[in-house]
C-alpha cells in the first residue's frame, strides 16, 4: 500500500472517529433534554392534586411545596428547603412512592443509586439512546416553564439555549457533510463525451462556488465557536464546543482537499478547451490553404486553356489560308 493511501486512510478514520464524536457529544444533550422533559415539578396549591392521591402515597406534609423527580431507576420526592415540623433548611427527604420506583433507603444507597444511573447510562447504545430520545414527546410549554429542582429560572433557560445553539451547530454540520459528499461525487464523475466542453465548464464554475459558499460557512462556525470559546458563554460545556471545533477542522481541511480536487478538475477542463481550440485553429489555417490551392489550380488551368484556344485559332488560320492556296493552285492548273 502506498503511503498516500495509507494516509487519505488515516484521516478518513480522523474523520469519522470526530464525526461519531461529535455524534455521542449530541445524544448526551439529547439525554439530559429527555431528563428535563421527565422532571415533574409541583408547585404551590397542590390541594387539587392531593385530592386523587392515596394517603398512604401522600402523607399530610405533602401540602407544602415539594418537587418529584424521576431519574432512571427509581422515583423519590424532595420536599421544600424548609419544613414546618423541623425548620430546618436544605433538608432533603424521601416520601412513600410506589414499590417499583422507591429508593430503599435516600441516605444510606444515594452513592448505590448515582452508580446504578451511570452504569444504565452506560449501557444504553448510541441507537437506543437516540431512540429512547425521540419517543419522548414535546412539551407544550416554554422553555422557561419547565423546572429543574436546584436551578434557577434564568439558569435553566441558559440551558436550553446552549441546547438549542448545540443542535443549530449539529443540524449546520450534518448539513455541510451531506453538501461536501454530493460534491464529492460529482468530482469523481468523468467527463461526459457528448456534452460541449463549454457547457462542462460552467458547470464546474457553479461547482466551485458552492465550494467557496461552504468554506464561508465553515469559517463562519468556526469563527462563531471560537468566540463562543474566547467569552466563555455559560450554558454548554466546553468540551463539546471543542469537539464541535475539532469537527469543524476537519470538515475544512476536507474542504480544502475537494478545492484542490475541483482546482485539478478545472484545469484539465481548461486544457481540453485549449485543446480543442488549438484543432480548430489547425483545422481553419488547413481549409483556408485547401482554398489558396483550388484558386491557384483555377486559375492555372485558366491560362492554360486561354494559350490553347489561342494555338487552336492560330491553326485553324493556317488551314484556311492552306486550302485557299490549294484552290487556287487547283485552277491554275485548270
Amino acid at each position: 500500500m502506498f503511503p498516500q493511501e495509507l494516509a487519505q486512510k488515516i484521516k478518513g478514520y480522523q474523520e469519522q472517529i470526530a464525526s461519531l464524536n461529535s455524534k455521542c457529544k449530541m445524544l448526551t444533550m439529547k439525554a439530559k433534554h429527555a431528563t428535563m422533559l421527565l422532571t415533574v415539578t409541583e408547585v404551590e396549591g397542590l390541594a387539587e392534586g392531593t385530592e386523587d392521591l392515596d394517603g398512604e402515597l401522600l402523607p399530610a406534609t405533602s401540602a407544602h411545596p415539594s418537587v418529584v423527580m424521576m431519574t432512571a431507576g427509581r422515583c423519590h420526592t424532595l420536599l421544600s428547603p424548609v419544613t414546618e415540623e423541623s425548620g430546618e433548611e436544605g433538608t432533603n427527604s424521601e416520601i412513600s412512592s410506589p414499590p417499583a420506583c422507591r429508593s430503599p433507603s435516600p441516605v444510606a444507597h444515594t452513592d448505590a443509586s448515582v452508580n446504578q444511573d451511570i452504569a444504565y447510562y452506560q449501557a444504553l447504545s448510541p441507537e437506543r439512546l437516540q431512540t429512547d430520545a425521540a419517543k419522548v414527546p414535546p412539551s407544550t410549554l416554554p422553555p422557561q416553564e419547565l423546572y429543574e429542582p436546584g436551578l434557577e429560572p434564568e439558569k435553566q433557560r441558559t440551558l436550553y439555549e446552549a441546547l438549542e445553539r448545540q443542535q443549530k451547530y449539529q443540524d449546520s454540520l450534518q448539513s455541510i457533510s451531506t453538501k461536501m459528499e454530493a460534491i464529492e461525487m460529482k468530482l469523481s464523475e468523468s467527463p461526459e463525451q457528448g456534452r460541449s466542453p463549454e457547457s462542462q465548464m460552467a458547470e464546474h464554475q457553479a461547482l466551485m462556488d458552492e465550494i467557496l459558499m461552504l468554506q464561508e460557512e465553515i469559517s463562519e462556525l468556526q469563527s462563531a465557536l471560537a468566540d463562543e470559546l474566547g467569552s466563555g458563554s455559560p450554558g454548554s460545556e466546553p468540551a463539546e464546543r471543542l469537539a464541535l471545533q475539532s469537527t469543524l477542522t476537519v470538515l475544512a481541511e476536507r474542504m480544502a482537499t475537494i478545492r484542490m480536487k475541483a482546482s485539478g478538475k478545472r484545469q484539465l477542463l481548461e486544457n481540453m478547451l485549449v485543446e480543442i481550440e488549438q484543432k480548430v485553429v489547425a483545422l481553419s489555417e488547413l481549409s483556408v490553404h485547401n482554398e489558396n490551392l483550388l484558386l491557384e489550380g483555377k486559375a492555372h488551368t485558366k491560362d492554360e486553356a486561354e494559350q490553347l484556344a489561342v494555338k487552336l485559332r492560330t491553326l485553324k488560320g493556317s488551314l484556311l489560308e492552306l486550302q485557299r492556296a490549294l484552290q487556287d493552285r487547283q485552277l491554275h492548273i485548270q
